[in-house]
């Protein structure tokens, strides 16, 4: 590498996790599918409410495996400051706002399930998507998975515990329905 010059970067993007995707896409057996397709971290916190106060659930084993293993990295933030701005919004927990500080410092994208987080995201300027919707048709894009694994895999999703709105469970539905007739 010549002085001055940038090191190569990987061609996946960067997801930022919030603890909700890591932890449903580890209970339906599908973590390593969603590890393949970006550059992951979770922060300090999202490790802490995932792995070690989740110690007796057996997805918590996964996810410290993956972060043993170098596929799911632990970022710790720099801007704590920042963190402890975005505390003020009774919508935020310390996972997201450090999920969303991570993001920005990280120049990737916040990858989380809360619809309110996301928003404060964007106020700030941070790139956000909406948790495991987003992954399962970014999989589902990628061609990871076909339509029916995709019908699957919402449905397991659904059983882990993983909270839709009906409108929003439907309309997922739908989309996968639109892309398998459109591939007919």
């Amino acid at each position: 590498m010549k002085l001055g010059k940038e090191p190569l970067r990987s061609s996946k993007p960067i997801y930022v996790f919030n603890a909700t995707p890591v932890i449903h896409f580890s209970k339906i057996g599908s973590l390593n599918l969603i590890l393949e397709i970006c550059d992951a971290f979770i922060t300090t916190e999202v490790y802490l409410e995932t792995v070690t106060r989740g110690e007796n659930f057996p997805d918590s084993l996964a996810i410290e495996e993956a972060v043993k293993s170098g596929r799911l990295k632990v970022y710790e933030v720099k801007m704590g400051n920042t963190v402890k701005t975005l505390l003020k919004h009774g919508e935020i927990h310390k996972g997201e706002g450090e999920t969303i500080v991570a993001a920005k410092e990280l120049g990737g994208t916040a990858i989380i399930d809360d619809e309110e987080a996301r928003v404060i995201a964007k106020v700030y300027n941070v790139k956000a998507a909406p948790g495991c919707l987003f992954l399962l048709f970014r999989l589902l894009k990628l061609r990871k998975i076909d339509t029916s694994e995709a019908k699957n895999m919402l449905e397991r999703l659904i059983k882990s515990g993983l909270h839709l709105d009906p409108e929003t469970l439907l309309q997922a539905y739908r989309r996968i329905e639109q892309r398998l007739q459109s591939h007919r």
